[in-house]
Protein backbone atom coordinates (compact mmCIF):
# COMPACT_ATOMS: atom_id res chain seq x y z
CA UNK A 1 0.00 0.00 0.00
CA UNK A 2 1.40 3.35 -1.01
CA UNK A 3 1.53 6.31 1.35
CA UNK A 4 -1.60 8.50 1.07
CA UNK A 5 -3.49 5.62 -0.58
CA UNK A 6 -6.84 4.73 0.93
CA UNK A 7 -7.57 1.15 1.90
CA UNK A 8 -10.18 0.71 -0.79
CA UNK A 9 -7.77 2.13 -3.39
CA UNK A 10 -5.20 -0.46 -2.34
CA UNK A 11 -7.78 -3.24 -2.71
CA UNK A 12 -8.81 -1.91 -6.13
CA UNK A 13 -5.18 -1.86 -7.18
CA UNK A 14 -4.66 -5.44 -5.99
CA UNK A 15 -7.82 -6.62 -7.78
CA UNK A 16 -7.08 -4.49 -10.85
CA UNK A 17 -10.68 -3.25 -10.92
CA UNK A 18 -12.94 -0.74 -9.23
CA UNK A 19 -14.97 -1.72 -6.20
CA UNK A 20 -18.72 -1.33 -6.17
CA UNK A 21 -20.42 0.54 -3.32
CA UNK A 22 -21.07 -2.62 -1.28
CA UNK A 23 -17.43 -3.75 -1.60
CA UNK A 24 -16.16 -0.30 -0.63
CA UNK A 25 -18.35 -0.38 2.49
CA UNK A 26 -17.11 -3.87 3.38
CA UNK A 27 -13.47 -2.78 3.04
CA UNK A 28 -14.17 0.27 5.19
CA UNK A 29 -16.00 -1.71 7.88
CA UNK A 30 -13.28 -4.35 7.98
CA UNK A 31 -10.56 -1.71 8.22
CA UNK A 32 -12.33 -0.10 11.19
CA UNK A 33 -12.67 -3.49 12.90
CA UNK A 34 -8.95 -4.18 12.45
CA UNK A 35 -8.07 -0.75 13.87
CA UNK A 36 -10.32 -1.38 16.88
CA UNK A 37 -8.67 -4.78 17.48
CA UNK A 38 -5.22 -3.19 17.36
CA UNK A 39 -6.29 -0.46 19.80
CA UNK A 40 -7.69 -3.06 22.23
CA UNK A 41 -4.49 -5.10 21.96
CA UNK A 42 -2.39 -2.00 22.65
CA UNK A 43 -4.49 -1.14 25.71
CA UNK A 44 -4.21 -4.70 27.02
CA UNK A 45 -0.44 -4.60 26.57
CA UNK A 46 -0.28 -1.36 28.58
CA UNK A 47 -2.39 -2.86 31.37
CA UNK A 48 -0.48 -6.12 31.65
CA UNK A 49 3.01 -4.68 31.09
CA UNK A 50 2.49 -1.52 33.14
Amino acid sequence: MRKNQSTHQAVESALKRSLNNWETKQVSDTTHQIIELIEVEQKENLIFEG
